[in-house]
């Protein structure tokens, strides 16, 4: 099969969760078309995804985790043991440690909570699109495979950083939150986390975990009328005074003063 034979063939996904509702929902309010998605079809739990997944092939997999009969994460590790390419993108309402990492185990592109919001699943199905649009390419000769071996870990490494932000933007009120536990979050060993992390966005993790602390802060301090040692707290501090230390070092005022401002 030729490069423009690879590139006209179909995308197809598979939606799988156990309320009707949501399956509808996605199957006919989302403009898929528009997002690079040829054709669709969506099973009720994880067994039925199993049989239309043999027969079907899809591209990619809008999942569940949490399902009667077999649930989210069994069904992409039964998944990953025939395709390693399927783009795998799980969604719950539980924002539970243990699910997202067996998600980042079997290498899932995405975890998305519900409820989820339209411009993010646009997002991330126009990412999974777009990465299929690049497997279909593949190199046009030998020459280009250093190229494209660079080109894979460089997208491999942005795909790490999208899943630390995302751990972080999920568990940044835990004030137990560290970088070991950040690193068992993504299954990656702490010393390559900070390394890559660094590496790849100039901050180290701690940094971007302070200033995503900070910004959900400023947000309550503009909008709420919260106490400023539960805003601390509600974002991670247990110390209140701590808090409006690092608040005044970064921000250049208090959290008083900041909301004073308003």
């Amino acid at each position: 099969m030729d490069v423009h034979e690879r590139l006209r063939k179909p995308v197809k996904l598979l939606i799988v969760d156990d309320e009707i509702q949501i399956r509808e929902g996605l199957r006919d309010l989302v403009d898929w078309k528009s997002l690079g998605v040829d054709e669709i079809r969506d099973a009720e739990d994880g067994r039925a995804a199993l049989l239309e997944f043999t027969t079907y092939k899809p591209d990619i997999v809008l999942t569940d985790v949490v399902m009667t009969q077999v649930d989210g994460i069994e069904l992409i590790r039964t998944i990953r043991k025939t395709s390693s390419r399927t783009r795998i993108i799980l969604m719950s309402a539980f924002q539970d440690l243990e699910f997202i990492k067996s998600a980042f185990k079997y290498d899932a592109l995405d975890y998305l909570f519900k409820p989820m919001r339209t411009e993010e699943l646009h997002d991330v199905i126009k990412k999974a699109v777009s990465s299929l649009y690049s497997d279909r390419e593949g190199p046009s000769d030998m020459s280009d495979s250093n190229a494209t071996g660079e080109s894979d870990h460089a997208t491999d490494e942005k795909r790490i950083i999208h899943q630390i932000r995302k751990f972080i933007d999920a568990n940044y009120y835990r004030s137990d939150l560290s970088i070991q536990t950040i690193a068992d979050g993504v299954c990656l060993s702490p010393n390559y986390l900070c390394r890559i992390f660094k590496n790849q966005t100039g901050s180290t993790v701690h940094e971007h975990l302070i200033r995503r602390r900070h910004q959900e802060a400023k947000l309550l301090l503009k909008e709420t009328n919260h106490r400023i040692r539960d805003i601390a707290r509600g974002i991670g501090y247990s110390d209140a005074n701590y808090f409006a230390k690092c608040f005044r070092r970064i921000e250049g005022c208090t959290p008083t003063q900041y909301r004073d401002s308003r």
